[in-house]
């Protein structure tokens, strides 16, 4: 056998490998409920988590979209990661239009510690400081926009699945908007990464952290 057809051999193995686990982690990722199911959540309490550096040009409409979610219970903390454009200025100004909208104070950040990661912790402080500390958070990015009814069915699935008390994190895979043939094949490829390579079965059972994943 020369090593081309071995190579082939080896590509076609793992290929089919990424085909079969594929096919077995699309059989375990529901679907969140729609319609009347989600009207169950209505008395949840839940703080959205939005890091946010440099985002000008997309923090104001994620906002919105989350406002305009529908909840009645909602919160939107942002964390300004000392961005040098018009961040700030565009929160402070949704703060004033809203009482639901905070602005978390930036903080310099400690030895070791990654900015996004210090940005979500201060976010998390926040909330839990507030007496929204034993609802639900949901960390997004400013370039996310929330669908009319994606908190509603998010927090419905979270409750149908929590029903022993046990659930700590819930990660949805959300719908990618691409422009581009470019992003179109970029942008998607965490969701190749995810579907062929990570057991969902192994990651539900296990806490290690080689099996985990989160969006």
């Amino acid at each position: 056998m020369s090593l081309l057809a071995g190579l082939a051999i080896f590509g076609f193995l793992i290929a089919s490998l990424a085909r079969v686990m594929t096919a077995l982690n699309l059989r375990r990722l529901p679907r969140t409920p729609s319609g009347d199911a989600s009207a169950v959540v209505d008395d949840e309490q839940l703080s959205v988590a939005v890091p946010a550096r440099n985002e000008a040009a997309n923090i104001e409409a994620c906002v919105r979209s989350v406002l305009a979610g529908g909840l009645r219970n909602v919160r939107v903390y942002v964390y300004d990661d000392q961005s040098d454009d018009e961040t700030p200025a565009i929160v402070e100004r949704l703060c004033a239009g809203d009482p639901r909208v905070r602005l978390v104070p930036t903080q310099p950040m400690p030895a070791g510690w990654c900015g996004k990661q210090h940005a979500c912790w201060r976010l998390a402080q926040a909330a839990m400081t507030d007496d929204a500390a034993d609802g639900w958070m949901l960390f997004i990015d400013a370039d996310v926009r929330i669908e009319p009814k994606g908190l509603r069915r998010t927090l419905a699935h979270a409750r149908e699945l929590d029903a022993d008390n046990r659930l700590g994190l819930l990660s949805t895979f959300p719908r990618q908007v691409t422009r581009s043939l470019g992003e179109a094949l970029l942008v998607t490829s965490i969701f190749f990464i995810l579907l062929s390579y990570l057991p969902f079965g192994r990651m539900r059972r296990t806490l290690d952290p080689a099996a985990s994943a989160a969006c």
